[in-house]
């Protein structure tokens, strides 16, 4: 397993550390509490800055944990589609309207699911976790 630069960018879950039911974002209808998860990808931006924003989201009640980082921004667009795919035919439900977000707090599991599909999907990366 390797550090992560918080200058890279890949894959990544987040998940708030409160019971309390909180908006994805300010005024989003969709609300998540420490049962949630979230997997996603930067979109061109750095780890530091997206976990930036769910610091701001969620009143620094969140953690947020780089799983892998790439430079194949095309693929890992690809991958993050598959990722969610596979959660969902494994049984993960997502939150309300959000396509990145599950109600599930086994982030064991999610991590499996995300190496095993990024190792599938043969894109070059370095696993953090």
């Amino acid at each position: 397993m390797e550090q992560q630069d918080w200058h890279e960018t890949g894959i990544y879950i987040a998940w708030p550390t409160s019971p309390i039911w909180k908006p994805i974002y300010p005024d989003a209808k969709t609300e998540v509490n420490d049962s949630c998860t979230n997997i996603g990808v930067p979109r061109c931006r750095s780890f530091e800055s997206r976990k930036a924003d769910y610091v701001s989201d969620f009143g620094g009640e969140v953690e947020f944990e780089p799983l892998a980082s790439t430079d194949d921004l095309v693929g890992l667009r690809a991958v993050e589609k598959d990722i969610h795919h596979t959660l969902l035919r494994e049984g993960f439900r997502r939150v309300g309207r959000a396509p990145k977000w599950f109600q599930t707090d086994d982030r064991d599991r999610v991590k499996e699911i995300v190496q095993e599909v990024l190792l599938a999907s043969g894109i070059e990366h370095r696993w953090l976790d």
